[in-house]
């Protein structure tokens, strides 16, 4: 397993005020997510029966076995393309620009 040059051990800050600052920030969103779901219960279900699915049929492409299992929940005229300039690895909360989160870790 690949460490970043600023890293004890996968997760773990060489600097302590750094690791403090990850603590807090990784509770913050384990707080936020909670929230989200627990105003969704659908998305608990909804995850569940896809990875029972997916586990139950094993798809070589977990990609296109996903796109086809969640095909019917589609609204009438949506497309992919919708989500074009929609950024699905961001977050409205996170607090750097995800150029800046990878920055340091060339190999």
């Amino acid at each position: 397993m690949d460490m970043l040059a600023y890293e004890l051990a996968p997760g773990k800050m060489k600097d302590p005020e750094q690791q403090e600052k990850l603590e807090i920030r990784e509770q913050e969103l384990r707080e936020k997510h909670n929230e989200y779901i627990g105003g969704h219960p659908e998305l608990r279900q909804l995850l569940n029966d896809f990875l029972s699915s997916t586990l139950l049929h094993k798809p070589d492409n977990v990609f296109e076995f996903a796109s086809k299992y969640f095909a019917p929940f589609k609204k009438d005229g949506e497309d992919d393309e919708d989500l074009e300039g929609v950024d699905l690895g961001a977050h409205d909360d996170d607090p750097a620009p995800a150029e800046e989160a990878g920055a340091g870790n060339e190999e």
